[in-house]
């Protein structure tokens, strides 16, 4: 019985140990790794009077090709050629890089002018607005940026329209312009392979800023007045950037705000309001451009 687990234990030992060779021999992706000899071709022998001989015309054909398979990374980035060689680099030599593709598009003290296109939905009764934004980026990563918005189409004045045809009471509070400074925070940058030959650039920040909005408020009774207040903003969105000085942007907006309306069930001629804490998303697609312009 005890030979019978000793001749168990040796079996297993040999298996391991085979396993172990074929494994070594089947992921040595390196084409040999450190298994190979000493690099004894970068240095010629010396012949018997002490002085090296003269390459031969096959090494020097070798040192060639070693050259040209040097990529400079950083002159790859500038062109389309460029990329296309990076992905040719063994993959020893792709272990050895940090970072393939470097940042080619700059902000830092630059300024961007852009225009806005945007969905408010909410308490704000789904309105429509165009907009403008300028901001000055201070480095690549933080950046001081002002928007204005103005909201000429609502959709709350069809839902209006269904309500009074039921003889029902509502009171509206609905945006009419908006504007603001943000600080802009940039942490991300990125590219994207599409399709393996188009390299699309992007970023992603975060914004956190103070708007004063004006609003339309109308009650049940025909009572309309104007109300104006202080809105705080949260923001997240996304860049993608081309040409060096163009962009196209995704921004989600939250607003936090104290707004009134009309007490419904008045009497004919009260102006009394009840003021409340509301919120509001706002969805914008905007264009934007960076001065000076880089070529």
């Amino acid at each position: 019985m005890r030979q019978r687990r000793l001749a168990t234990v040796a079996l297993l030992f040999v298996l391991l140990f085979t396993f172990t060779v074929v494994a070594e021999d089947l992921f040595d992706l390196d084409g040999g790794g450190d298994s190979a000899g000493p690099e004894s071709d970068d240095v010629t022998a010396p012949d018997d009077s002490g002085i090296p001989a003269e390459e031969s015309e096959e090494e020097k054909k070798k040192e060639e090709a070693v050259k040209t398979q040097k990529v400079d990374i950083n002159a790859a980035v500038q062109d389309v050629k460029g990329e296309k060689e990076l992905r040719k680099l063994t993959i020893d030599e792709k272990r050895r890089i940090k970072v393939v593709q470097a940042r080619d598009f700059f902000k830092a003290k630059r300024f961007e002018l852009g225009l806005d296109l945007a969905l408010v939905s909410g308490d704000w009764n789904h309105s429509f607005a165009v907009g403008m934004r300028a901001a000055f980026h201070f480095n690549e990563y933080f950046g001081l940026q002002g928007r204005f918005l103005y909201a000429p189409i609502h959709w709350d004045r069809d839902t209006r329209k269904q309500v009074e045809e039921l003889n029902a009471n509502v009171a509206s509070s609905t945006l009419q312009m908006a504007g603001g400074l943000s600080a802009v925070f940039t942490p991300f940058y990125g590219k994207i392979s599409i399709f393996g030959d188009m390299i699309a650039k992007y970023d992603l920040n975060a914004s956190l800023g103070l708007f004063y909005y004006g609003v339309d408020v109308v009650g049940d009774i025909g009572q309309d007045t104007k109300n104006h207040n202080i809105a705080v903003q949260i923001g997240f969105a996304t860049k993608f950037l081309f040409a060096r000085n163009w962009s196209v942007g995704l921004n989600f907006d939250w607003f936090m705000m104290k707004d009134e309306r009309f007490k419904l069930g008045q009497q004919a001629g009260s102006s009394a309001k009840v003021a409340y804490l509301k919120t509001d998303f706002m969805f914008t697609v905007n264009v934007s451009m960076f001065l000076p312009f880089n070529n």
